[in-house]
């Protein structure tokens, strides 16, 4: 049997027998946190930590294109993997963890084990807070509201667009993408993201502490600066046209997707209020923002 053949049948057997998820998931994150530590001669992989839904998928295939290893892991803060947990467990039953939050885990005990030893080269996004929140509802919609897909898994266009214009106009709207730095990136690695410079006009920033070298990249830029960053981060040259992977408006579900983008209005007082935060200002122009209001909020 293939080596892709036994992958196929472990996938269906995990589907299958549900109980047998946090063994085996645990066990290969395991394996792959401990790639944190290579061998001599061995290169340590780059971290890809950042929020869901904000374009690390195409980062993380950029990599593995140009040979470099990496690990892609959105959660490591020992609170905040508890806190996501529970949270996919309400939402999606015991079992229901995916294996991203495994490696998460995983990757975050081994990086507290190992304390302040050679310090990991991290690449984290930042992505347009409204689009991001889109794309995140189509990712995981049990997380956010029951009922918007049917048993099929369809979605339910008109509930979808309710939920978002209710959802961005409340008062902690966009408060994940928000507090997310805070959160994990401040307690894990030692840098505050938002403290520390960014220039808006180049697009990226390479921020260190004694843990991280750690490249900040809006992924509205990722065609035009993710080679160069790459470049100055680690030295790494990328092979031409870096392929784009976890096209939501391409998977599963697209076509809502495409039609939620096309139709999805928000009130300008409410999406003024959204990027006026001292997040969105500290990376992105006046010009961008212009251009986000537009998008969302009509002529």
């Amino acid at each position: 049997m293939s080596m892709s053949a036994i992958r196929a049948v472990g996938r269906l057997a995990l589907r299958a027998v549900p109980p047998l998820r946090p063994l085996v998931y645990g066990w290969r994150a395991r394996q792959e946190a401990a790639r944190l530590d290579p061998a001599p001669g061995t290169p340590a992989p780059v971290l890809v930590y950042q929020m869901g839904k904000v374009g690390s998928a195409s980062v993380t295939r950029a990599l593995e294109a140009a040979a470099q290893p990496a690990l892609h892991v959105h959660t490591l803060a020992a609170g905040e993997i508890a806190r996501v947990g529970a949270l996919h467990r309400s939402a999606s039953g015991r079992f229901g963890t995916g294996y991203t939050w495994y490696v998460g885990r995983a990757v975050g005990e081994r990086l507290r084990a190992r304390g302040a030893a050679t310090p990991l080269a991290v690449i984290t996004l930042v992505r347009d807070p409204i689009a991001r929140e889109v794309s995140a509802l189509f990712q995981s919609p049990a997380l956010h509201a029951p009922g918007l897909v049917d048993a099929r898994g369809r979605f339910d266009v008109a509930r979808v667009l309710a939920y978002l214009e209710a959802s961005l106009q409340s008062a902690d709207a966009c408060r994940y993408v928000f507090e997310w730095f805070a959160r994990e990136i401040q307690p894990v690695l030692g840098i505050d993201v938002l403290a520390a410079p960014f220039d808006r006009e180049h697009g990226y920033a390479i921020l260190e502490s004694a843990r991280a070298r750690l490249l900040v990249l809006r992924t509205e830029d990722l065609d035009r600066n993710l080679a160069p960053a790459l470049r100055e981060l680690i030295g790494l040259e990328l092979p031409p046209a870096p392929p784009h992977a976890n096209l939501r408006s391409e998977g599963e579900g697209g076509e809502a997707y495409r039609e939620v983008l096309q139709r999805l209005r928000v009130p300008r007082g409410a999406a003024e209020h959204i990027y006026a935060h001292p997040f969105v200002r500290h990376f992105y122009t006046d010009s961008m923002v212009a251009g986000f209001l537009a998008r969302w909020c009509g002529a």
